[in-house]
């Protein structure tokens, strides 16, 4: 997880559900609604801000302050819960540079034999996933973010080994909040109120971006 996911939730409703103002320039200028966001688009995140929570926009794909450059950000679009206090483009964001990175859902890929089958996940409930994230600002203001993965719950690993932490409604506050790395909001995180189907294979190309690439689709499509 995860290459690929789906922002179509209206940023009003998302103010609305994360309890966060819409920072100037979201406000000014949503982002359009994308069914096939990919590594280095701008996408929104919740994160706190000088008078609560706020949504902003970042790019996807992390730069750490300290890069001299942006051209890893596409290899840092995930970050692994394991070795967040490991990895140097991490570690020193956890204390205050935490954020929630909403998903309407997100795309997955399966294998069997050289095929590939693509799936969309998706909270059951219709709400966004609210997958827990980090987030940085480069030296010329760039601000990008990275979803921090863990080992998928067992409904969810038939299709792949990992898994965005997907946080509750009950732990945004700490995760978000605390000053130490919540490690019970991360731990408690599970697959439990997630669905998942098969989806066309036209979600491999980043060229395809409307709302029927979440349709359900059947296996033969991996052939067609």
């Amino acid at each position: 997880m995860c290459g690929r996911f789906v922002l179509a939730t209206p940023v009003e409703a998302l103010a609305e559900i994360f309890e966060a103002e819409l920072a100037a320039s979201v406000a000014a200028e949503p982002l359009a609604p994308s069914w096939n966001v990919a590594p280095t688009r701008p996408v929104h995140v919740v994160r706190r801000g000088s008078a609560g929570r706020e949504i902003a926009v970042a790019r996807w794909g992390l730069v750490p302050s300290w890069a001299p450059d942006t051209r890893r950000a596409a290899h840092a679009i995930n970050a692994r819960l394991e070795t967040l206090h490991e990895k140097p483009t991490f570690r020193h964001l956890l204390a205050s540079h935490r954020c929630v990175v909403p998903m309407t859902g997100y795309y997955e890929w399966s294998t069997t034999g050289v095929a590939k089958q693509p799936w969309y996940v998706h909270r059951a409930d219709g709400a966004p996933i609210a997958a827990a994230g980090l987030w940085s600002r480069w030296h010329d203001g760039l601000e990008t973010c990275a979803v921090i993965t863990r080992e998928a719950g067992p409904r969810l690993a038939e299709i792949h080994h990992r898994m965005p932490v997907v946080l509750e409604r009950g732990d945004l506050a700490e995760w978000l909040e605390a000053p130490a790395l919540p490690r019970r909001a991360c731990d408690s995180a599970s697959d439990t109120a997630l669905a998942m189907r098969r989806v066309s294979t036209r979600v491999n190309s980043v060229r395809h971006d409307d709302a029927s690439l979440v349709d359900a689709a059947e296996p033969e499509t991996l052939f067609g």
